[in-house]
This record gives structure tokens, sequence and C-alpha cells, in this order.
């Protein structure tokens, strides 16, 4: 039976399965109870058993699977560095050595492409006129064959016209060393960085569970003379940590 502590019932059945979930009483993967188990163990409702249940779902603690239960989620933390090839370039080493070193397999989607007027944000953190066409690129990123974030980089038209940015193929090279074969040498970006629940789309295509937020990465580069590329990067606040290392970090790897 759930201890004795103060709140509803069922946040006190949720704190149970909680503590349980962290105890590796249920591990990653396991099944929980039934419905009508876990009535009978805490003696409630199954409305009572179905708040819980719904409280560790919004958490990202628990997922139900329809006709089969309700299953403890395996998510794995993962470190994803932020420097400067980092988002905005598609042919990243620094990614698939990153996932590899930490004994995952990373992967790719392919390349879309699309023309597209800017929106207010786009156009604002490109310095464009709104409505200004651009050249959409977008890549969905993975980990273990599972979609694991979403990379959507736009250019402004002007930038991309008769060149590789407009083909639906990954540019070996990378976009930030493309770019500079074009005669735009990136000199420095921009980066901020925001938490928001994710719309019913990016659920579904990054497959969250039920409550999980995600950050999401507006990086603006410039060379020096305009804004020659925006980066709008999605994660799952479950599944990554983001990570800047500044100057000189050797001696934390000692």
């Amino acid at each position: 039976m759930v201890e004795r502590s103060q709140g509803p019932r069922y946040r006190r059945i949720a704190d149970d399965l909680r503590a349980k979930i962290d105890q590796k009483v249920y591990a990653a993967d396991d099944q929980l109870p039934s419905e009508p188990e876990l009535m009978e163990e805490y003696g409630v409702s199954r409305n009572t058993v179905r708040l819980a249940l719904n409280l560790l779902a919004n958490e990202g603690r628990i997922v139900s699977q329809p006709g089969r239960g309700t299953f403890v989620r395996t998510r794995t933390v993962l470190n994803f560095t932020l420097g400067v090839e980092g988002p905005g370039s598609e042919h990243d080493p620094e990614y698939r050595s990153e996932i590899e070193a930490q004994q995952r397999t990373p992967g790719w989607g392919p390349v879309t492409m699309r023309v597209l007027p800017a929106t207010t944000g786009i156009a604002d953190r490109l310095r464009i006129p709104i409505e200004d066409l651009v050249v959409l690129r977008q890549i969905t990123r993975q980990v273990d064959g599972e979609p694991a974030l979403i990379q959507r980089s736009y250019y402004p038209l002007d930038i991309a016209l008769n060149t590789a940015l407009t083909k639906q193929q990954e540019i070996e090279q990378g976009t930030i060393a493309y770019l500079a074969e074009l005669g735009h040498q990136q000199i420095g970006y921009r980066d901020q960085l925001l938490a928001r629940m994710p719309g019913p789309q990016e659920t579904e295509e990054l497959r969250l569970g039920q409550g999980v937020p995600v950050m999401e990465l507006f990086r603006t580069a410039n060379s020096a003379e305009r804004s020659i590329r925006l980066t709008h990067t999605i994660f799952p606040a479950d599944l990554f940590h983001l990570v800047y290392n500044v100057g000189d970090i050797s001696p934390q790897d000692r």
C-alpha cells in the first residue's frame, strides 16, 4: 500500500509508483500492473488510478500502448555539444562521434528542400523583408534508428539560388564549408535557446511521450556583410543535455 502522506490519493499513488520506478522496482520497458491490479493494491477507484497514471504520463515517466498496457519509458539522456559546426551543418562528424562515444548509433533521414516566403520570425533573424523568398533545408537526425531531433536551415534565396543548397541531397563537406566556398565565410553566430510544449506534428515526428517539452535552438550565422543562415533545431527535452564548451576545457577530460 502507498504510504500515508499529504495530498490527494492519486498524487500519493503517483508518488509511490514514481519511487518504484526510480528504485528500479519497475525498470525501463517494464509493464506496470493493470488498472484493476492497481485498484486492488491501493484500494481506490479506477478514476483515481487513471489520474495517477496520467500524472506520470505527463511527466514522461510512462507510456500507454493500446491493447498492451502501460510501460516505463526508456529514455537515456545524451549530451549534445553546441559548437561552431553543430546546428547548421548537415554533414556533422562531431555529431556522429559524440553519439557513438555514448554507445549509441547516429543516423540521418533524407534532406528535403523547398522555397517559401519568410515569416516574421525568419525575416527578423535573417534581416530580410517579410515574405522575401528563402530556401528551407530540413533533416531529421536519429539515434538508434529513432528520430532524435529536427533541424531546419533557412537561406536567403539570393545566396542559395543556382547552388547545391536548392537540391534535395546532403552537402558532403557541410553547409558551413560550402557557404565559404560560395564567398560567404561564417565569422560568428548568435544562439537563442527556448523551451516550450511541442505541437501535434512535432510530437508525432519525434515520438514524444505525453507531457514532454522540447527545447528549440535558433542559430543565426553571419558573414562580415550579412546574415547568411538561420538554423532552427528542435530537441526533445528528455533526450538531450545541451552542452557548450568555451575556451580550454582539457583539464576536465584528464
